[in-house]
């Protein structure tokens, strides 16, 4: 099926049912490609029209298919945050971004395409939740700079805050960025105004040695208060690591996703 959202293709892939590991609920899946983004919507029942939306800012060298119960590329901690999703009643989105998941100008120009066709063809809620993890949380932040009013309180998994910081480390960031201007530019280190008025709940490791709680999520709750506004931040053992669970604390993403 190709569907047209101002001007934009909207293709179809695929529509099955699947059973989520949480509670034994029935939830519909698709594939869309749009942007030419592929683009995963996991609906948390069968009518697939309504609904407040989380869409997840997935980690460098991640993709949809990390989220996909049962595909070959998934992985259990990031459909952990695709099952809590629907367990909470939302719709749960997210798209492949590839190297532009750092920031990159493609992926903020696409995200907000994405976010118009999905808005427009399933009459969704307006206001989305985010939940970014590592390098998702950098897109997150341009989200919030360049596409202001969509996201309206975000989850963070050891995001990256300090962009310039994460350069010097990690690979990854070096592949993605080698314009150091437009680094700087998307440095969310550089605009910390933008999470004011959002609430951010956000888990980080006490041994990340990748990006370093002191230097990222600590860093951005320093920065918001010295403006007047205090994030949430949950500092836990363990590092940068999706076998780290510690991650996940049930409960209060539980109460955070049902507050607000």
């Amino acid at each position: 099926m190709l569907v047209f959202m101002l001007g934009v293709p909207c293709v179809l892939q695929a529509a099955v049912k699947s059973v989520s590991k949480n509670g034994g609920a029935v939830a519909v899946d698709i594939l869309m490609n749009i942007a030419g983004r592929e683009v995963y919507i996991a609906f948390p029942n069968l009518d697939r029209t309504g609904g407040k939306v989380l869409f997840a800012f997935h980690g460098s060298g991640r993709e949809v298919r990390s989220y996909v119960p049962g595909d070959p590329k998934s992985n259990e901690f990031y459909i952990y945050q695709r099952n809590l999703a629907l367990r909470c009643g939302y719709i749960f989105v997210v798209a492949s971004f590839g190297k532009d998941i750092w920031g990159k100008e493609d992926a903020i120009k696409d995200f907000q395409t994405i976010y118009t066709c999905i808005v427009d063809l399933y009459k969704v809620d307006k206001d989305w939740v985010g939940w970014s993890t590592s390098a998702g949380g950098v897109l997150l932040a341009n989200v919030l700079k360049y596409n202001s009013g969509i996201i309206k309180k975000a989850i963070g998994t050891f995001p990256v805050y300090d962009l310039e910081d994460t350069y010097v480390h990690l690979a990854s960031a070096k592949q993605a960025w080698t314009d150091k201007k437009g680094l700087k530019e998307h440095n969310p280190a550089k605009f910390p105004e933008v999470f004011i008025n959002i609430p951010y709940l956000i888990f980080h490791g006490l041994a990340d040695k990748a990006v370093p709680i002191e230097r990222h999520s600590l860093k951005l709750y320093k920065d918001l208060k010295k403006m007047g506004w205090e994030i949430e931040v949950q500092p836990v053992n363990g590092g940068h690591s999706v076998t780290n669970w510690n991650m996940y604390n049930e409960k209060l993403l539980f109460n955070f996703l049902n507050s607000h």
